[in-house]
Parts: C-alpha cells; structure tokens; sequence
C-alpha cells in the first residue's frame, strides 16, 4: 500500500503484484444559500495494480476484482473523526499497460463545518 508520492515511482516499471496506492483525486465545499460554507469533502481513489506474464491476463482481473471488493469492505461506512461515513462512488478499469492491469475505486468523505 503506498500513497501518490509512491505511485510515480511505481509507474515506471512493472508494478509489484499486488500493489495498491490511496491517491487524492479532488476536493468540493457544500454551501448554503448566502455562500457560507457548510462542509469539505475530499474525493480520493484506490488504484490497484496487478501484473500478469504471457498475456495472461484473465487470471489476473479476477485479482484484481478481489482487492477491490476487499478494499471496498474496509473502507465504504467507515467513519473518520469528525466526518461523515466514507461512500464509494464507482470504479473504472484505469489501464491496461505492458504486463499490468490498474483499477481505480473512488470514494468520497465530507467533514461538516
């Protein structure tokens, strides 16, 4: 498991099988009607990789679904202090590159103000 700073070193080479990376994505403010700001949410996404040799790589999106849901389980309705309880947002297929698949999760949290 590594963060963004992690992930640009990760990239330059075939990943180590599995690896997973927290990574933020975007940040949101809610607020009311006169502009004051009622909450900050924070998106952010779990990238998954795995590798496979010999373009075998059927074996290894079926892995590749299993870390998903198993972070997805760990994560969705977790409660950070102060915040509201972690929601998962959907996932996408990120790449497929030269022996590796990348999968990214995306889940949001907002923390009332």
């Amino acid at each position: 498991m590594g963060g963004a700073v992690d992930f640009g070193a990760a990239t330059d080479g075939l990943p180590a099988s599995p690896m997973a990376f927290v990574v933020p994505l975007r940040q949101t403010a809610e607020r009311d009607a006169a502009g004051g700001l009622l909450a900050v949410g924070g998106e952010f996404g779990v990238l998954v990789a795995v590798s496979f040799a010999g373009g075998r790589a059927a074996g290894a999106a079926e892995d590749l679904s299993g870390l998903s849901a198993a972070a997805r389980a760990a994560l969705e309705g977790h409660r950070l202090p102060c915040a509201r309880a972690i929601r998962w947002e959907g996932g996408a297929l990120h790449q497929i590159g030269t022996g590796a698949i990348w999968y990214l999760d995306r889940y949001t949290v907002v923390y009332p103000v």
